[in-house]
């Protein structure tokens, strides 16, 4: 018998806070060390872009649990949960990790070209992600109906009971 995947990792905590609290300290442990080291403010700039594109996953981690609820109701998919968030701020996430790029690796002009190009490909990222979980939420709901429609009945069929209410007339005279 197989088990059904679970959507909640197997590593970390299956609380979003930890999840998320986790990579923000071990982030800042690495500027603080960074700042010590004396490498310079692009430490300083390329954090605030890790950090800013991370926003996009908190919302994606927060809105999870509300799927199934807005799909229920009729919601798009590109509104249910806390998407509107996630679409508000993956673009900026994604710009601005291509542009510490840029500024790292100097490429120049050629980042003109490059961080509007991340921006959309950072959102098609998210897409294709919540996508995928939603599939994964469908495909998991869908083998648990299967498996239910195969449990058979296995009590014995319960005697007949006759009809008393149907033969039964209230007397109100004596009240």
């Amino acid at each position: 018998m197989h088990a059904l995947r679970s959507l909640a990792s197997e590593r970390l905590s299956a609380d979003p806070r930890v999840r998320l609290a986790v990579p923000a300290v071990v982030l800042a442990y690495v500027l603080f060390l960074a700042l010590v080291v004396g490498v310079g403010a692009w430490a300083v700039w390329g954090t605030g872009a890790l950090v800013l594109a991370a926003a996009p996953w908190v919302f994606v981690s927060y809105g999870r649990p509300y799927l199934a609820e807005d799909a229920q109701a009729g919601i798009p998919f590109a509104w249910r949960g806390e998407r509107a968030g996630v679409w508000a701020t993956a673009p900026a996430g994604g710009f601005l990790l291509a542009l510490t790029l840029v500024k790292v690796v100097d490429l120049g002009a050629l980042g003109v070209v490059l961080c509007p190009l991340a921006a959309a490909g950072y959102t098609a990222l998210l897409v294709w992600a919540e996508r995928r979980h939603e599939h994964a939420c469908l495909l998991d709901l869908s083998v648990l109906e299967h498996r239910f429609e195969q449990i058979t009945d296995a009590r014995p069929p319960a005697p007949a009971q006759p009809d008393a209410t149907q033969e039964w007339t209230p007397d109100f005279a004596d009240a």
